[in-house]
């Protein structure tokens, strides 16, 4: 469920056993990216690499869902 609250949530209940995230600020580097290009601009990286979470039933805290939770 891509770590939305409602799942995270589920997961701190310990209804599941672990949920991944697939990183939601990808649109904000991709919109810096075009903003750049429509400038004219020279790319400084053409490869970026996103921190994405995942998160364990064992491990997981009510400051994670709040923190994380989409």
């Amino acid at each position: 469920f891509d770590c939305n609250k409602w799942a995270l949530e589920e997961l701190l209940k310990q209804n599941w056993n672990y949920d991944g995230q697939c990183n939601p600020f990808q649109s904000s580097y991709i919109k810096d990216i075009i903003d750049k290009l429509e400038k004219g601009e020279t790319l400084s990286e053409k490869t970026i690499i996103m921190d994405e979470k995942g998160f364990d039933a064992s491990t997981i805290t009510q400051e994670d869902v709040d923190k994380y939770g989409i």
